[in-house]
Formats: structure tokens, C-alpha cells, sequence
């Protein structure tokens, strides 16, 4: 079944419900990117994209510019949809057209695709229908749940500030659910030696130690070198976040320690063909693979959730839906999300 495709983008500004941090960037206000997918006339659905300032390679603007070229007369095939392929095999992807399109671009893309998909080809996504995926609660001083999470992340940096803030959340948190997991979130930020003092000022203001709460601390160090040395000289597990794609992190760890590494996947990143790839060949690798989320959209955030719901025992990082205003969220009742 072939299926000719147009769209109609046009871009529009948006407030956050909280400021968000990128990269030290406190970001409030954004541009919204709203695709309106159509085949000979007739609608199928829209999306939503947002781009994140010093965080994506790309702005919003040349997002536009690039979906408008891709779908410019474009017919696609549905009769051999492979979700591990580049644009899920529904065109010639080796076209040497289409071949360089890689990352942000693959992912806007795809997007669009699985909605085509969802709407012409349902009986594909049939076995993930009414599934639901954990998520982990994303801390927010500004937004905060009057729920008690059964996983909860905070961002930590090397500051009195942060030390302050993540005492408070843990403490508050494991008093009123002594069994929830924790995720800690350095984002590069740390020396070893900071790392090491921050976990045990920690210690110090609980009273305890972490071991038993603490799931794992997503790539604190700015030195992968230091990663690995940290591993033999703690027992606090840590994660590999988007940054492992760019060496090859994961032959290391696995001959350095046999245990599961957690490996924090960006769909917006890489595409969702490249994450189906990473997710289904996890086993093999010992990997447990967590999706999170760049602050999409609720429309954009389905990508994600059909990711997720490959490895449905883990809590993923899609809480960030509450940060969007109400017409481009969803509502999330226990940390639960359904596709």
C-alpha cells in the first residue's frame, strides 16, 4: 500500500509552566512547530515539536525547513514497516537523498511517520494498545506532586544550593515511602572529587547511606576516564546518558564489569529507529535502558511512549509533560502514562 504525503507546518510561542534549566540556561518561553499531516487533502493528525536552545544541534526554524523539503511530493510504503530501519523502511532509505538525514531531522521525521502509522496501518501497533509505562518523577522545587513517587530523579550539581535541595527531597521522600528508588542527575558537572565529597555531605545530612535507595547516578563526571575509576573505588551504581553513542562506552563497561549498565536514551537525538535498535538488541547487551524526554509535546511525547513500552519494567524519564501549558500536555495520574 503506497500513500502519497503532504504537510502544513506554521510555528507559534509558548510559555512553560516553570522555568526549565538546559545546559545552565534557564529557559521559560519557546517556539512551538505544528505539523499538520495530510494525504491527498484528507487530514491523518498533527504534531507538535519543540527544540530545545542550547541543547538541540538544530532551532525550530531549520526543523521547519527540513520536514518541508522531506515531504515535498513524497510517497511512502506501508506494506514493510521495520522499526529498526531508518524511516522504518517505508521509503528507500539509501536513496543517497535521504542518507545523511540522521538525529534531530530522523526523529521529527519518524515522529510523523508512527503517527501515519497509528492512523493507516493500526493493527501493526496492535499489541501496545492500552499498555501503560512507570515513570520516574522528575523533582521540581517550582511543581511539586502532592503524590509521594515510587521513583524520583533530581538533578544535582556541585553546590551548597543543590546539596540543600536534594537533602530535602530524599529525606521527604523515603520518610513517607521507604521503599522508593532514587536517580540522581549530574549532567557532566563533577569532578570525582566532588562527586565523592557531594555523596558524602549527603550521607552525612541523612544519617544513612544511599545504598539501598539509590538506583544509580546518571553520567555525573565530565571524564569518562573518571566514570570508569569511579566504579572500582565505589559501590554506588552509575548511568551512561546520550553521550555513550559518541565512544565505545559500552564494550568497556561491559569488560570491566559484569553487571547491567543503564544507558539513559534521547529519541529527539538519534531517531526512533536508532533507539528500537539499541532497545531490541539490549538484552544481548546487558543493558537496561531508560527513555527520557527533551521536554516534548504531548503529541511528539507517543514517540517516546512506544519506546518505552519496550522495556516496560523499568521507570522511564517522561515526567516532564507537567513543565508544557495544558493544551500541549496531558494529564498523568501516578506517574503512569498509556499509549
Amino acid at each position: 500500500m503506497k500513500l502519497a504525503i503532504e504537510i502544513k507546518c506554521h510555528l507559534t510561542d509558548f510559555r512553560y509552566n516553570a522555568p526549565i534549566i538546559i545546559q545552565k540556561h534557564e529557559l521559560l518561553n519557546n517556539q512551538l512547530l505544528t505539523v499538520h499531516i495530510y494525504s491527498l487533502g484528507v487530514p491523518i493528525g498533527k504534531i507538535d515539536f519543540s527544540a530545545l536552545p542550547n541543547f538541540h544541534l538544530y532551532s525550530i526554524s531549520e526543523w521547519k525547513y527540513c520536514l518541508e523539503f522531506f515531504f515535498n511530493d513524497l510517497m511512502i510504503n506501508l506494506d514493510s514497516i521495520d522499526f529498526k530501519l531508518p524511516f522504518f523502511n517505508m521509503i528507500n532509505y539509501q536513496n543517497h537523498i535521504y542518507e545523511n538525514i540522521k538525529g534531530e531531522f530522523l526523529f521529527i521525521i519518524e515522529s510523523i511517520f508512527l503517527k501515519i502509522i497509528e492512523v493507516k496501518k493500526n493493527t501493526i501497533l496492535d499489541l501496545i494498545e492500552n499498555r501503560t509505562i512507570l515513570l520516574n518523577a522528575l523533582y521540581s522545587k517550582a511543581l511539586v506532586s502532592s503524590e509521594i513517587p515510587n521513583c524520583l530523579k533530581i538533578k544535582i550539581r556541585p553546590t551548597l544550593k543543590s546539596l540543600e535541595e536534594s537533602h530535602e527531597a530524599i529525606h521527604f521522600t523515603l520518610l513517607k515511602k521507604p521503599e522508593a528508588l532514587l536517580r540522581l542527575d549530574g549532567n557532566q558537572s563533577f569532578e570525582i572529587r566532588d562527586l565523592i565529597e557531594f555523596i558524602k555531605s549527603l550521607e552525612k545530612k541523612l544519617g544513612y547511606k544511599l545504598n539501598n535507595s539509590l538506583e544509580y547516578i546518571e553520567e555525573p563526571l565530565k571524564n569518562f576516564n573518571e566514570h570508569v575509576l569511579f566504579k572500582h573505588i565505589s559501590n554506588y551504581p552509575l548511568a551512561l546518558d546520550e553521550s555513550f553513542m559518541n565512544f565505545d562506552k559500552i564494550h568497556i563497561m561491559r569488560a570491566s564489569f559484569n553487571k547491567p549498565q543503564n544507558i539513559i536514551l534521547k529519541p529527539s537525538l538519534y531517531g526512533i529507529s536508532k533507539c528500537f535498535e539499541i532497545l531490541k538488541n539490549s538484552k544481548e547487551n546487558n543493558l537496561n535502558i531508560i527513555i527520557s524526554s527533551t521536554y516534548e509535546t504531548a503529541s511528539a511525547m507517543r514517540s517516546l511512549i512506544f519506546l518505552a513500552l519496550h522495556n516496560p519494567t523499568t521507570y522511564h524519564g517522561l515526567d516532564t509533560l507537567k513543565f508544557l501549558p495544558e493544551h500541549l500536555s496531558i494529564k498523568c495520574e501516578h506517574f503512569v502514562l498509556h499509549f
